[in-house]
């Protein structure tokens, strides 16, 4: 072979090389960028499937789908999916993404992997699976297994789609409408309201058919919990006498450390208060002793206790015998032979009489402020919402009814308002006169006008029980 048809097929060999190098090489897999945020994050998406039909695409998904179209330079697979097509799915809402990816491509494998490992990475602050968090998204399903906020782990995936084409995310309400720090900064929230552990989700405390306190921790991000809060007793008391002695109880926090404690009436007349010691016991038995107690409160007969200035410490709302409702600001003073609550700020002369079967304070809205909830002989929820920050209206926080239910309440006997799903809206808890504890999530964040509609969870054997909190 000459000299010259070997240097012809070299060169031909590296042209054609470089040919089949250009064409083959596996494109560039890397993640978005990350913005730069700081420590304070998000809660986990609690489950919330799709319950309606609006297959209008959110403007969360919108902007995901946007980054990941500018970053991958693919067309998205879509969002919605029209009301009669298929089972049950968040695509009918307008909350689903679905991203093209081809699990049997090695370069497209390559970039489905490393979506997912960024969505789910340790933040710089040490904050677990920090952007799923951050966007708002409750599960996501890619190449036969599926992670959500419920396990907090991959696990095999069996529907009737390998998810072999494409990643799937699955939105919560608040990041589909852009209400997570991803879009802006986290808002200040109310989480003291029944939360005894301290760990941003409202535990349950009540008063057991056999009279004793106990307390249920919130289980809803607990593996094989499957996004239901409440499933056992965390601690409860030896004393069975509390079903003869308390006549209303609440829970909030009143000393500023972000744990709940305890405030009971009394049947004797007192109000007592029992710090939260669930740090200090080594048992983690919360309320071991009253920490304050005012004596001469015979006249009152339903409490309840939440942020209403906004401040960090609990206020107190009371509901007297002779039909007035009246406002404690917490002073802060919460040192040794100091008290909390002195005189009341508010007093509402009219409209609290026997027809009040419970009232509840808790952030209903989202703003920060604790609102109050009332339900009443006539079937009526009521929603008073907090005016405090209004012209004129500094000692006047509840001014009138902004959203009630009108019939079918005068079938509870008590009911709590606290954050059990820990998304910063105050949830509805009920005990009936069947025995039945029901748990209303917070709606408002996607039906822009309800609150309430619907028990999302109901433990059907609470007969006996006295109070809720």
């Amino acid at each position: 072979m000459s000299r010259a048809r070997t240097v012809a097929r070299a060169v031909i060999g590296v042209v054609l090389a470089a040919v089949v190098s250009a064409t083959v090489a596996p494109p560039a897999h890397a993640a978005p960028p990350t913005p730069n945020f700081g420590p304070q994050i998000d809660p986990y998406a609690a489950a919330e499937p799709q319950r309606t039909c609006d297959p209008s695409a959110k403007p969360g998904v919108v902007d995901i789908q946007n980054l990941l179209v500018s970053t991958y330079g693919r067309p998205s697979k879509g969002i919605i999916r029209a009301c009669n097509d298929g089972g049950a799915s968040e695509h009918k809402e307008g909350r689903a993404l679905d991203y093209p990816f081809n699990a049997n491509d090695p370069g497209q494998r390559a970039q489905g992997d490393d979506l997912v490992n960024w969505l789910l990475a340790t933040d710089q602050h040490g904050n677990k699976h920090a952007l799923v968090r951050r966007m708002g998204i409750m599960y996501i399903i890619w190449n036969r297994q599926i992670w959500s906020t419920r396990t907090l782990s991959w696990t095999p995936y069996s529907g009737p789609s390998p998810h072999i084409d494409h990643v799937h995310l699955s939105f919560g309400w608040n990041g589909a409408l852009q209400k997570t720090s991803w879009w802006s900064p986290l808002k200040p929230v109310d989480r003291s309201q029944g939360d005894i552990t301290g760990d941003g989700y409202a535990d349950l405390t009540t008063v057991t058919a056999e009279g004793r306190l106990a307390v249920f921790g919130n289980g809803i991000l607990v593996p094989g919990n499957n996004g239901v809060p409440y499933h056992g007793v965390l601690w409860q008391t030896d004393n069975t006498n509390w079903g003869q002695d308390a006549k209303s109880i609440t829970t909030a926090d009143v000393t500023g450390d972000h744990f709940a404690d305890f405030l009971v009436l009394t049947s004797a007349g007192t109000l007592q208060i029992y710090g939260n010691q669930f740090l200090m016991n080594p048992d983690q038995s919360p309320f071991t002793g009253v920490w304050r107690q005012y004596d001469n409160w015979s006249g009152y007969r339903k409490i309840a206790a939440g942020d209403i200035n906004h401040d960090g410490f609990a206020d107190l709302a009371a509901v007297t015998t002779s039909g007035k409702l009246e406002i404690f600001l917490n002073t802060k003073q919460v040192g040794d032979g100091q008290s909390p609550f002195s005189g009341p700020l508010k007093v509402y002369e009219s409209g609290w009489g026997a027809d009040v079967i419970d009232i509840a304070l808790g952030d209903v809205t989202g703003d920060g402020y604790a609102d109050l909830a009332a339900i009443r002989t006539n079937g009526a929820l009521e929603v008073y919402g907090n005016g405090i920050l209004l012209p004129g209206r500094g000692d006047t926080p509840f001014w009138d009814i902004t959203w009630q239910i009108t019939s079918a309440w005068h079938t509870v006997h008590d009911i709590s308002l606290s954050d059990v799903t820990g998304d910063g809206y105050a949830d509805l808890s009920a005990i009936t006169d069947t025995g039945e504890l029901q748990v209303y999530g917070n709606v408002i964040g996607h039906t822009k006008t309800d609150y309430y509609t619907g028990a999302h969870w109901r433990y059907p054997t609470w007969t006996g029980v006295h109070h809720v909190a």
